[in-house]
């Protein structure tokens, strides 16, 4: 079964509990695609509720049966799926996380360049690696790493680094090539440090943006 033409998700919250209920507080809901989460029958033609309880899922035949008179509620196209307590995920930010290297238990700098290494090795030299959470508080010296550091880890990579709090990066030279950085470059509410004019590959900002 094809999945609802329309992005306009009904949610609802699936609960297999029975109880008896009014006629007027059932439905019947058909005519789109019924995902049920169940790997073992993901998708049905209908499902019926009585109350906010489920009463019945699968053919639209079956479930009129089962429900009795009910309301009828033709979806149109649409998806139905499963309801959800919403645990305030960002799901692209997450997936970055799962893809790149966690530097939350690191404790010296040989440790960011070494998982850095480990993470460039089978990436094309225009895929950009980002290694999240580190914390040179924790380092045994507390000093934050520079555009050269990382370039000692991966010179031909493109590798950038970010600090648990969101608010400083660090990225190598490739990378800062790449994103048009430069002495010149002048970060609203931020900075980027230098030494002597040189820029060193750290950024400070509100909320540094990848």
């Amino acid at each position: 079964m094809k999945l609802g033409k329309s992005l306009n998700f009904n949610i609802f919250f699936f609960s297999f509990q029975i109880k008896r209920v009014r006629i007027s507080e059932r439905r019947v809901f058909y005519g789109g695609s019924i995902i049920t989460m169940n790997p073992k029958q993901p998708y049905v033609n209908a499902v019926g509720f009585a109350g906010e309880k489920i009463r019945a899922i699968g053919e639209l035949k079956e479930v009129k049966k089962e429900l009795g008179k009910a309301e009828m509620i033709e979806l149109e196209g649409n998806s139905l799926v499963p309801g959800f307590i919403d645990c305030h995920l960002h799901p692209i930010q997450f997936l970055l996380h799962l893809l790149n290297p966690d530097l939350s238990n690191v404790k010296r700098l040989e440790d960011i360049q070494s998982n850095l290494k480990k993470a460039v090795e089978k990436k094309s030299v225009d895929e950009l690696t980002i290694g999240f959470n580190f914390s040179e508080e924790n380092f045994d010296f507390p000093v934050l790493p520079t555009q050269w550091d990382l370039d000692n880890a991966c010179p031909n990579k493109l590798v950038f680094v970010l600090r648990y709090d969101g608010h400083i990066g660090v990225a190598n030279s490739k990378a800062l090539e790449l994103a048009g950085i430069d002495e010149n470059m002048v970060i609203p509410g931020g900075e980027i440090r230098k030494n002597k004019n040189e820029i060193i590959g750290v950024a400070l900002s509100n909320k540094v943006k990848v």
